[in-house]
């Protein structure tokens, strides 16, 4: 049985709090009680709550009114399974205008955190997956638990407002309010369960912290996959010690157990990127004390609930793909001396040190970046679950197939801009490879240089992603694609269309390209900022602008490309912009 949470009220509004239940105020501040109560039980997760208040957004004056969610549940005609997203549906404002004039309701009754809960299933639900149907968990569980539960009614509310943000500046402040609460829900939450043993919680963390960046673009919520990943190894440790006796709750967290792992894998990824001490999701799984089940499943693009066989709505089918992705982030954090970010800290302390690549020094990253490499070119993309229906018509599954093929051609760029001597290696080696059953991927050829080759694979990424409509689901997990692809789009030196152009010599058609290139990403990130809450899309449209920017004024200066393994000084490095610019997102 789902847990019923005091909500937080205001002093001049407390809504009903449901029969027998007497609605508890809680302090909107930064400082959280009750922490003696987490302590004093055994095997806290130790979340640390002071940590998850450290949010910008300020505070209001006049406090929304709060009703308890099930008052919310009973008014709804509650859009969870028969509101999944119609077709080419991306445009937010035309869904709001629906809801207020498609009613009978006088607007003067139109209740605000009605209207955002309503607001999550109709738009941000979709938005926030990678594919939206009756068969997306955050569509149905969440339609399940969201009246029952103060963290999640509180979080779909934060997240409605800050989706909003971009259009309506004053849900700013509605946002930032309702993410406050959710926090507090959370500690409340945590008091009565200190061990996190509860769906509810996990999800709440997952929805709280996944969407920090969309309030303040520059808050990378590592305190709360911290969290996520001591609720995860509890659950594993849990499988080889089941109790005949184990309660309902324990069985749903049994079965969703694939789901939730899968859901920190592709967190991980992401936070791989702006932060280096990130443990692996698979070491999470035993690694400490030898009962966990290891690396077995969460490499796995499908989990089985209730005999069911489903897509994650994170992941798609590309765990294997995300896999990769995520340990070369790592990798080339470690190789390039890039100062850490912990948990406890913000970007906006870190000092930038970026350094080349030096195989003498860096011979174990060299050894497992080339290992990387190898198994990049041999991965098929078009693996298990590639083929299994999303009921999404805007999201297809080859849609997946080609998102995966682009995580495998940027995660390559990334290697042979961080690594050359294994590019100059495999162009030295071998006079003709290719990858099997993907012709249209640049060959390796001979006579081509290593700057040459991350040009055409990247112009390839670049027509990988155009084929993929903005409509599709997969738009959320291309942002971070752009980005790192954006600096090997750079244009030739010495020709009259490249950079300190040369009016005699001869004309070089892939700058015609590059610029068609970047014109597209140019046009996609516009697209994305438009659709997907605007702080985290903002940082990566000013990061790939900057990238441009260094890598055309290093160009003007005829500089000479880079060899022998040596890094090329015009391709900027995103990461290293990104880090010194303080562009983490």
């Amino acid at each position: 049985m789902a847990m019923t949470l005091p909500l937080a009220e205001d002093e001049d509004d407390f809504g009903d709090s449901g029969p027998g239940t007497q609605g508890e105020r809680l302090p909107l501040t930064g400082e959280l009680e009750g922490e003696e109560g987490i302590d004093a039980q055994a095997n806290p997760i130790d979340l640390d709550i002071g940590l998850l208040t450290e949010m910008d957004g300020g505070s209001l004056a006049d406090l929304l009114p709060a009703p308890t969610p099930q008052a919310l549940h009973n008014a709804l005609a509650l859009p969870g399974l028969s509101s999944a997203r119609t077709p080419n549906q991306i445009d937010n404002l035309e869904s709001l205008r629906r809801r207020l004039t498609d009613t009978s309701i006088p607007s003067f009754l139109v209740h605000l955190p009605a209207l955002l809960v309503e607001y999550y299933f109709d738009y941000v639900c979709a938005m926030w997956s990678s594919f939206d149907s009756d068969l997306n968990p955050f569509r149905t569980n969440i339609a399940r638990l969201w009246s029952q539960n103060a963290p999640i009614y509180y979080a779909i509310q934060s997240m409605a407002a800050a989706s909003l943000a971009g259009d309506f500046p004053g849900m700013r402040a509605v946002g930032a309010q309702m993410q406050r609460r959710a926090i507090h829900a959370l500690q409340e939450a945590m008091a009565v369960s200190p061990t996190l043993n509860d769906e509810n919680l996990f999800y709440g963390l997952l929805m709280v912290g996944s969407t920090t960046a969309w309030h303040n673009g520059g808050d990378l919520g590592l305190p709360y996959l911290q969290a996520a990943r001591r609720f995860l190894v509890r659950q594993s440790r849990s499988h080889g010690h089941k109790s005949p006796t184990s309660s309902s709750n324990s069985e749903v967290l049994t079965q969703q157990y694939p789901f939730f792992k899968q859901c920190l894998l592709y967190w991980n990824m992401l936070a791989a990127f702006v932060a280096q001490d990130i443990s692996d999701v698979g070491a999470a799984d035993g690694d400490s004390d030898g009962d966990g089940d290891g690396d077995s499943d969460h490499h796995l693009p499908i989990y089985v609930v209730n005999g069911q066989t489903l897509l994650h709505p994170w992941t798609g089918p590309l765990p294997t793909a995300l896999e990769y992705f995520y340990q070369i982030a790592r990798l080339i954090r470690s190789a390039r001396h890039a100062p850490p970010i912990s948990p406890t800290t913000s970007p906006e302390t870190q000092q930038t040190n970026p350094l080349p690549y030096d195989d003498t020094i860096h011979s174990t990253a060299h050894a497992k970046a080339q290992a990387l490499e190898t198994e990049l070119l041999t991965f098929d993309v078009d693996g298990i679950g590639h083929h299994l229906p999303t009921g999404d018509t805007n999201t297809p599954a080859n849609h997946f197939t080609i998102l995966a093929d682009a995580y495998r051609c940027v995660a390559l760029l990334q290697i042979y801009h961080a690594f050359p001597a294994i590019l100059v290696s495999r162009l030295h080696s071998q006079q003709d490879v290719h990858i099997p059953e993907h012709p249209a991927l640049p060959i390796l050829s001979s006579g081509m240089t290593p700057r040459q080759f991350r040009r055409h694979l990247a112009l390839h990424i670049i027509a990988l992603l155009e084929t993929l409509p903005v409509t599709s689901g997969t738009r959320v997990m291309q942002p971070v694609l752009l980005a790192a692809t954006a600096g090997s789009l750079v244009f030739s030196r010495g020709t009259p269309l490249g950079v300190a152009a040369d009016a005699w010599a001869p004309f070089d058609a892939v700058d015609v390209e590059i610029a068609q290139a970047r014109r597209r990403v140019s046009a996609r990130l516009a697209d994305l900022t438009r659709i997907l809450p605007r702080p985290p899309l903002e940082r990566v449209g000013d990061l790939v602008r900057e990238v441009w920017r260094r890598a055309d004024d290093a160009g003007a200066c005829g500089g000479e490309e880079g060899g022998g393994g040596q890094e090329d000084p015009e391709e900027a490095f995103w990461l290293d912009v990104m880090m010194e610019r303080r562009l983490e997102t």
